[in-house]
This record gives structure tokens, sequence and C-alpha cells, in this order.
């Protein structure tokens, strides 16, 4: 999290507060990055409970650099701004992670190739080891695979609930074996229909809000939460997903475990 990317969250202050705000901002970064850096680790080994935890911490800790925000526009616009740069850098620690790991894994091969002139008991050691590295490498790039699957599926998303057509020309399977060609069908018939529930939508131009919607395999609607973004579009949105009581059926499996828990940005 480099300091210049920190420094663009913050509106500039009056001379009198620039020492204790850099002092603040700057314990606010270490944190940040301790946090970015085990949400990357623990987003390679599986633990999502964990990653989410650690980055929506680092998320509310940006919202605390000083000068803070004031007014609900200026409060969500950093809520915006801090969101992107977690993302974009924890993406950034799990491509290093990976590097790393690949790396060590390299080395242990290298270790492994001169064992024959080792005991029985270092034999086994040595292959243990490039063994272990080898699954951790694997791991990790398993990770930055769907993290960036992940970042298709999002901006997908986004133009869908912009009212945008959504993107046709991917057709890989990396997520989670869904093609992007199945998953923007569906959620195209998603957004359609909350559209269809909010008929003052243009009244609102220029405003966002972001929502995750939870459903079953057959459609049905079973909740709705993280609101974030103008809170009199997002209340708006709220009650037009209020009057859905189910979606189309998910076509099948792969695409179910993609939309499920889908968060979708609507911008008119």
């Amino acid at each position: 999290l480099s300091k210049w990317k920190l420094m663009a969250l913050i509106i500039p202050a009056a001379w009198t507060s620039i020492s204790y705000a850099y002092d603040w901002n700057d314990d606010v970064t270490q944190r940040v990055q301790t946090l970015i850096g085990n949400a990357a680790d623990k987003y390679v080994q599986g633990d999502y409970d964990s990653y989410n935890s650690d980055t929506e911490t680092a998320i509310n800790l940006l919202l605390t650099i000083e000068p803070q925000p004031q007014s609900p526009e200026q409060i969500d616009a950093r809520k915006i701004q801090a969101a992107q740069l977690v993302d974009e850098t924890v993406k950034k620690e799990i491509i290093s992670l990976e590097q790393s790991l690949e790396a060590n894994q390299a080395k242990a091969d290298a270790e492994y190739q001169k064992m024959q002139s080792m005991s029985k008991e270092e034999k086994e050691q040595a292959a243990a080891k490039a063994a272990a590295e080898k699954a951790l490498a694997a791991k990790a790039k398993a990770a930055r695979e769907k993290a960036e699957a992940t970042s298709d599926v999002d901006e997908m998303l986004g133009e869908l609930g912009s009212g945008k057509s959504a993107p046709k020309t991917h057709t890989s399977t990396s997520s989670g074996g869904a093609s992007m060609a199945e998953i923007s069908a569906y959620t195209a018939q998603v957004s359609g229909m909350i559209r269809s529930k909010l008929p003052a939508w243009d009244t609102y131009k220029g405003k966002r809000c972001s929502v995750v919607i939870h459903m079953k395999p057959d459609g049905k609607l079973t909740g709705t939460d993280s609101y974030n973004g103008d809170n009199d579009f997002c209340n708006y949105l709220k009650e037009g997903l209020n009057s859905i009581d189910e979606f189309p059926k998910v076509p099948n499996q792969s695409v179910y475990s993609i939309i499920k828990d889908a968060s979708i940005n609507f911008k008119p």
C-alpha cells in the first residue's frame, strides 16, 4: 500500500493539524498493510471468512484517515475509494505471494536433485520439502486465478447493474466451471427483473448502490445485505428487491456457485 495511493484519500488539512494527521495516517497505513498481507495469505489458504474479515477491517480503518469525511456523500466516496484500494492491493499481494512460493518450489526442486549423495533420511526430508513447496505454489496459483476470475465477474455484474450490455467475448471456464456467457445470460435476467421494480430509476442518475443478493438454486430470493452507496438510492433499491420473491431458476450448479451471493453494483 503506497503512501501516494493513501494520500489520494486525504483532503488537504489545515496546517495546524498536519503533524497529527500524518502520525495517525502513518499508523493506519502500517496496520492496513499488515491486514492486507494477512488477507492475501488467508485467501491463498482458502480461509475466506478471515480474508473477508481482514479486508473489511482494512476498509474501515481507511475511513479514519485524517481529515475524516463528514457528509454522507464524502463518506460514500471514501468507502468506494477504500474498497477499490484494498481490493487492488490484496490482489497484488496474492500475485507476489505466488511468485515467492514458485521461487521456493524451484529451490526445493534443485535441492531434491542433489539428494543422490544423501542418506535415506535426508532424501526423504528433501522429497517431503519439495512436495510441500510444490503444493503451496499450486495453491497460490489457484488463488491468483480465482481472484482474476472474480475480477471479471465483478466487472460484468457492475456493467449489468448499470444497464449496459454484458460482455460476450469471455468464454473461459475458470469461474468454477461456468462460462462468462452463462453467467452473463443469467445475471442479465436477474438485473432486468430488479430494474422492472424500479420505475423511478432515471431520477437517481449519478447515484450508485451495491448490494449482495442471496438466493437458492431454484431462484428463490433468501435475502439481501451489505447495501453500500447513496442512502436514498439504496433505500429505493431495497424496496424494489423486497417486492421480489424469486428470480428465474439458476441454469446449473457452476453458475449458482458464482451468483448465489453476488454483489451487484447498480448505477442509473
